[in-house]
Formats: C-alpha cells, sequence, structure tokens
C-alpha cells in the first residue's frame, strides 16, 4: 500500500524532462526535501508531544500537566529573553502582545514552499504537452527508447525522430509579411534576447527560459524569508561563518524570537463561584530546535541553488547570442558521424539559422541529456541529410513567394544555382498564332 501511495507522488514519475541539472535540482530534489521536512514537523506536531510545560504552583489534579501542555500549544506562549523579568498578573497582559501561536502552521508554511518550487515544473510540463507544437515529452521519450534499442532497429526509429522534428520546425516556419514581422526578424538579427515566438525559432527556448527566471524568482524569495525567520544581518555570507563555529567550535547558535526554545503560558481555572486561579507555567519547545536547523540547512541549500542556476541561466544566454557553441556542437556530431566535407562547413551556419534554429538546439540538448550522445549524434545526421536534400537551396530571407521556391527548390539536384531572393514566378505569356499552327 505505502509503495502504491509513493507511485502516485509526482516525484516517483520516471517519464523523461525535458530539464537540466540545475532544473531537476529546483523541482525534483528541492521538493524532495522539503515534503521530507514537512511530513517530519506534521509527525512531531500533531503525533507526538512538540512541547512540555511545568507550573510550580500547580495543583494536584490528574492529567493536569497534559492540560497544560495543550492550553499552551493552542494559545500560544510568551518568548522571554534570559536577562528580561517574569511578568506578574497585572502586566501579564501587555507581555501577552508578544505571544507567539503558529508553531501548528509550521509543517504547513513547509508544504507551501515546496508547492512553490512544483509550480515551475507544471506549468512547463503542461506546456511540453503540445502546446509547443507536438507532444515534446513523447519526441524525448522516443530518444531514450531508441537509445536503448538494437542496433538494427535504432535506425528507423531515427528517422521518425528526425521528421518528426523536421516537421515541427516546417510548421513553426516564419512565413508572415507586414512590417512587423520584418521589424521582429531585424530586431531578431541584433539583438535575439528581445524577441521570443513560436515563428522566431525559440518560442519553446524562451518558455523554458521562463521557467529558469521563475525558479530564481521563488529562490530568491525563500531566501529572503528565512533570512528574516533567522534573523540574519544584511552580509548572506554571515550564516557560512555561524554554522562554521557552531559545527567545528561547538558554539551555541542564537535563539531567535521566532524560534525560542523556552516560553511562558498563563493558565486560568475557573470553577463556579469564583473568576479563577490563574497558573504560570514554564514550557521548554525542543520542536524549535528542529525547525531552527532545517531553516538553516534550507538557507544553505537555496543559496546554492541560487548560484547553480545562474550559471546554467547564463550558459543558455551565451548559446542563444554566440554563434561558435552552437556550431562546435553541430560540427562535433558531424564529424563524429563522418559525414562533413570541408566544403559543407560554410553551410552549417544557415544550416543553424534558417533550419533547426534555436529551438533546434535546445531539443538536441535535451536529447543529449536524457538519450546521451550517440543517439544525439544519429539524430543531427539524419537532421543533415534532410536539409541538404530538400532545404539547402531555399533562401528563407524571402517570405514573399517562399511556397513556390521551396516546391521549385526540391526538384534541383545538388550544384544547381540557388534560387535567387529576387526571382519572382513568371506569370504564363499571351499565345500567339504560331502556336496554332
Amino acid at each position: 500500500m505505502i509503495t502504491d501511495i509513493f507511485t502516485l507522488f509526482p516525484l516517483t514519475d520516471h517519464r523523461v524532462d525535458l530539464q537540466d541539472l540545475a532544473d531537476k535540482m529546483s523541482s525534483t530534489v528541492t521538493v524532495a526535501i522539503l515534503f521530507i521536512f514537512s511530513s517530519l514537523i506534521a509527525y512531531k506536531t500533531y503525533f507526538i508531544s512538540p512541547m512540555e510545560c511545568l507550573a510550580s504552583d500547580a495543583p494536584k489534579v490528574l492529567n493536569f500537566e497534559n492540560y497544560m501542555t495543550s492550553f499552551c500549544w493552542v494559545n500560544g506562549i510568551v518568548p522571554l529573553g534570559p536577562d528580561e523579568l517574569m511578568p506578574n498578573d497585572r502586566n501579564w497582559n501587555i507581555a501577552k502582545t508578544k505571544s507567539i501561536n503558529y508553531y501548528p502552521w509550521i509543517p504547513i508554511i513547509l508544504g507551501i514552499q515546496c508547492l512553490f518550487f512544483y509550480l515551475p515544473k507544471l506549468y512547463w510540463q503542461e506546456y511540453c504537452s503540445y502546446k509547443g507544437g507536438t507532444d515534446l515529452h513523447n519526441l524525448i521519450d522516443l530518444s531514450k527508447t531508441a537509445s536503448k534499442a538494437p542496433i538494427e532497429s535504432r535506425s528507423n526509429s531515427v528517422k521518425d525522430i528526425a521528421t518528426m522534428v523536421e516537421n515541427l520546425f516546417h510548421l513553426h516556419r516564419d512565413n508572415q509579411h507586414g512590417r512587423i514581422s520584418e521589424l521582429k526578424r531585424k530586431m531578431f538579427k541584433r539583438v535575439p534576447l528581445l524577441v521570443w515566438g513560436k515563428r522566431s525559432g525559440n518560442g519553446i527556448l524562451g518558455v523554458y527560459m521562463l521557467m529558469k527566471l521563475m525558479y530564481i524568482a521563488i529562490s530568491v524569495f525563500q531566501l529572503y524569508f528565512m533570512k528574516k525567520v533567522l534573523q540574519l544581518d544584511n552580509k548572506f555570507w554571515s550564516i557560512f561563518h555561524q554554522v562554521f563555529q557552531h559545527i567545528f567550535y561547538g558554539s551555541d547558535w542564537n535563539s531567535t524570537k521566532y524560534f525560542p526554545r523556552v516560553g511562558y503560558c498563563k493558565v486560568t481555572l475557573r470553577s463556579l463561584g469564583n473568576m479563577g486561579n490563574s497558573h504560570i507555567t514554564q514550557c521548554v519547545l525542543p520542536i524549535n530546535i528542529l525547525n531552527e536547523k532545517i531553516y538553516i540547512f534550507l538557507f544553505l541549500w537555496i543559496w546554492l541553488l541560487i548560484v547553480l542556476s545562474i550559471v546554467y541561466l547564463l550558459n543558455w544566454i551565451y548559446i542563444i547570442c554566440f554563434r561558435c557553441p552552437k556550431q562546435n556542437m553541430i560540427k562535433l556530431y558531424l564529424k563524429g558521424k563522418n559525414v562533413l566535407t570541408k566544403l559543407e562547413e560554410p553551410i552549417i551556419d544557415k544550416f543553424i539559422t534558417e533550419f533547426i534554429r534555436l529551438d533546434g538546439i535546445f531539443l538536441l540538448k535535451m536529447i543529449r541529456i536524457n538519450a546521451g550522445d550517440v543517439l544525439t549524434a544519429c539524430v543531427v545526421e539524419n537532421l543533415w541529410s534532410i536539409y541538404k536534400a530538400k532545404y539547402r537551396y531555399i533562401d528563407f530571407s524571402n517570405t514573399e513567394c517562399l511556397d513556390q521556391k521551396e516546391n521549385l527548390a526540391l526538384r534541383l539536384e545538388p550544384g544547381d544555382p540557388k534560387i535567387s531572393i529576387k526571382s519572382k514566378i513568371q506569370p504564363p505569356s499571351a499565345p500567339t498564332k504560331d502556336m496554332f499552327l
């Protein structure tokens, strides 16, 4: 039964993901850590006594100490520092303004933090299901299956994958007209980070980059929240120094106002005929030691997570803005398959910018992450063959008569002159008398 429950949990889903290491650390590992912490604190809070209370003048009544503990847990405690005096009955109402009673909400807060880290992945999975033009998960899953298939049947699977990718690129071809479309194309050539869309060939990558920015924004927000909870100064690196001293030198961690270890509570017993007797109890909260250590760990973890996410984000920006990484990637696979000649090297840039474009680079990287370099090289080889056979002599920069030129280019053999940008389909000439003789 327990196994069946965990198979329903999203973290145990063995489907392939279109994510890199930083995304998986945020969407899978961090979600798992927060879920475990939330379950642990919930178990300690609701099934085991989270605090113990004692009053020196408590009446000798059966289970009165258990009653005091439950009463103080529900109504809250007043944390007092070691130098503060115990309030008496007169000024207890003033001290009660400092009462803390949010401890039962700690597991829920951790659960909400867990949900925040899972939302970007949920949004990305929804987009990959046909909103990107096809089922991208199915495409990567086919690649992973083909990588494990025998060599004899692998070639057919690779051809199917290359055909699916070709159809996706052909569907998203930029064939729009007008001044706005032309302006977008010019802006994209100069500053690729300003123009995003399927027609620009970076729609899938644009949504993926948005998911990365969401992870970074959520991490920064939670880091700021935990900084307030742990009462750290403005220097985030100071917590590393405090943890180092706490572990290696045995120095005690300073108790914070949000996680006090000792507090006080006033319990009033009312009976028929009198206003009631009041008892001030002292309560110790061992669960706050656990809460404190959990948030210290989460602070360090999310801090490192932000650094990792920014490094991978900068790497993608480098790939988007510069030609060198894209060309080196394609050349590496084509030379590995021995299908690239020196005469064909100049058209690699056209193969990237006009055929596969940035979305193709992204899909090839995801195939490499999930299926390995061997299968990725086979897919690149098939895409290269398709491009040379069908699209090599097509000038995609002219959108006026692109469909007519493409039909004509499909009949051209290698070595024939390239279709000129200025060429147009000539209308049929008027019939002459000689034609009827």
